[in-house]
């Protein structure tokens, strides 16, 4: 595997962390198919749901007003979020992407909307090693490559080129986390089914589908379209849920997305997780290290 491979899986990991809730077949309808189904792209459809969305504005008749009291109800279920200052966890993880396959154990400590560290290990020939330390800030990234003996210094904007899709501090945040991943958009339709309720959410660059269950009010799984990229799509599944420290927590998330034909997968599985503990970020470059920018 040569360095520049290296440096742009992980920083692949990194963005199917970020990414994971991108549509699948069809935004209409619940996704209930096994993980790792490769999502198919439906572009006339995402049109039809902006152009719907459009006339329920003007919409009068007494449809559209159950409709919009339907949208009241589950207003809350949109609104709410997970409280927090510090979050820290220990997960395992797999990913499977552009024909290769890796197995690592990644450790994150995450401070509210100012920094996300996560050390990496994964297992060489049999053996457990240290792979890396991210440090990831609203601006910028900060890789610690051990196995290359290097560390990447850059600013959100440059990663975003080595992404297969636009990476943000907020959507991994909401990733870790296990919230919806854009959460500036507004209801505009719901659909009732018998064991969920599923809500669509609009703003002005993606149509994003949340289906929340109605025993727990939970997320049982996430997709959105981006209106400027027809070939991104994908779909993210959330269960395992526990409490902890009062908060329900998905402990497992399978995300499945393509992008310019390209097909992707993530599987995380919590082995652990707290709240509101004290934390620590080290991120010490050892000086025999070479440094890029």
């Amino acid at each position: 595997m040569t360095e520049n491979y290296m440096n742009k899986s992980l920083l692949t990991i990194l963005a199917l962390v970020i990414i994971c809730s991108l549509p699948a077949c069809k935004l209409m309808k619940v996704m209930k198919h096994p993980i790792r189904k490769h999502p198919m792209g439906d572009t006339a459809l995402l049109a039809k749901m902006a152009r719907d969305s459009a006339a329920k504005k003007i919409d009068t008749s007494t449809s559209a007003v159950s409709k919009e009291k339907l949208i009241q109800n589950v207003l809350p279920l949109w609104k709410q979020q997970i409280d927090f200052q510090t979050f820290s966890g220990k997960a395992k993880m797999h990913y499977e992407g552009m024909d290769k396959s890796f197995d690592f154990v990644a450790i994150i400590h995450m401070r509210k909307d100012s920094v996300i560290w996560i050390n990496i290990t994964g297992s060489f020939l049999g053996i457990q090693a240290q792979v890396g330390r991210l440090l990831v800030t609203p601006d910028s990234i900060k890789w610690i490559n051990h196995l290359q003996k290097e560390a990447t210094l850059m600013p959100m904007s440059q990663a975003e080129q080595l992404m297969p899709v636009p990476i943000g501090f907020g959507t991994l945040q909401n990733f870790i986390l296990g919230e919806a991943m854009r959460k500036n958009g507004t209801i505009t339709d719901v659909t009732t089914l018998p064991d969920a309720w599923a809500l669509e959410i609009q703003d002005d660059s993606s149509v994003q589908r949340i289906t929340y269950s109605k025993s727990d009010s939970t997320i049982a799984n996430a997709q959105i379209a981006m209106r400027n990229n027809n070939s991104l799509h994908g779909i993210t599944q959330f269960t395992n849920y526990f409490i902890i420290s009062g908060h329900k927590f998905s402990t497992n998330r399978e995300a499945n997305f393509q992008n310019a034909g390209r097909q992707y997968y993530l599987g995380i599985n919590f082995q652990s997780a707290e709240f509101d503990k004290e934390l620590e970020y080290n991120f010490n470059i050892p000086a025999s290290f070479d440094i890029t920018h």
